[in-house]
């Protein structure tokens, strides 16, 4: 029995699980406009029927800001838990919302990783987050691409030397942020509170996600989910949206 039956036939037994979903790339399509990149057809539908089983635990854990998982997922009900900025905020199911305080000095250093990157890219390339600065290139050539990052790193490697913050490659650009927060940290956070007994799954597209497939290890299943296969710890890749659809609807079939 390969590690995707394992995991389906722990979860026909228990009848209960802990979901832990990434959002760009993983529930929706990775797009160039961000403020459009809302779930793939088919997504909330599944996601709205398996938070309706209480022993379903959904929990989102992405580096976008709560406000923007909000927007994309706020019509199921009852709410998703929501961990955005890498974990830096947080949104249980009560509505409950948690916010990291942030150090005046790493506010300092993002203000001057934002002046550096406005020298070189468009302003709408640059995006200000909660606890971050993230450049975007997705729909830029290669060439151009290239000539930014060898502008902009430079600059952002002597700020990440005076300040606590580290830079992270995700797939469609470069994003600064404080360097003791990841997602891994979410997952250790989320199993400490879990019973050994309940089946985990971690469900991620790009190098971030690695953080959680690293702590996951052989307690969950982790499955990588984009258009192409990468290096990677996951033990299974899905191709999304159908292969995507379809594990949900397994999931489903099995509460």
């Amino acid at each position: 029995m390969n590690v995707l039956e394992r995991f389906f036939s722990e979860l026909s037994a228990k009848k209960k699980c802990l979901f832990l979903l990434d959002y760009d790339g993983t529930l929706a399509p990775l797009l160039a406009d961000r403020s459009q990149a809302f779930p793939y057809e088919g997504v909330k539908e599944r996601l709205q029927d398996l938070s309706d089983y209480k022993n379903y635990r959904m929990v989102i854990i992405s580096g976008r800001s709560l406000e923007d998982l909000e927007r994309f997922l706020k019509s199921i009900d009852p709410r998703l838990e929501l961990w955005g900025s890498h974990g830096l905020e947080h949104l249980n199911q009560s509505g409950q919302r948690k916010c990291e305080p942030i150090d005046p000095s790493i506010q300092e250093g993002l203000q001057k990783a934002l002046e550096a990157c406005l020298l070189y890219c468009p302003s709408q390339r640059c995006e200000i987050k909660p606890f971050g600065i993230a450049f975007h290139w997705r729909g830029i050539d290669e060439k151009a691409r290239e000539k930014i990052k060898q502008v902009i790193l430079p600059d952002w490697e002597k700020i990440t030397q005076a300040y606590p913050l580290h830079i992270y490659q995700f797939d469609g650009g470069l994003e600064l942020k404080p360097r003791d927060r990841n997602k891994g940290d979410v997952v250790k956070e989320l199993l400490q509170n879990t019973p050994s007994d309940v089946p985990v799954v971690y469900m991620g597209d790009d190098q971030t996600d690695e953080d959680a497939f690293k702590v996951l290890g052989e307690r969950g299943l982790k499955v990588l989910v984009r258009k192409e296969f990468r290096p990677t710890l996951a033990d299974v890749h899905l191709v999304p949206p159908e292969e995507l659809l379809t594990f949900f609807d397994r999931c489903k079939s099995m509460a």
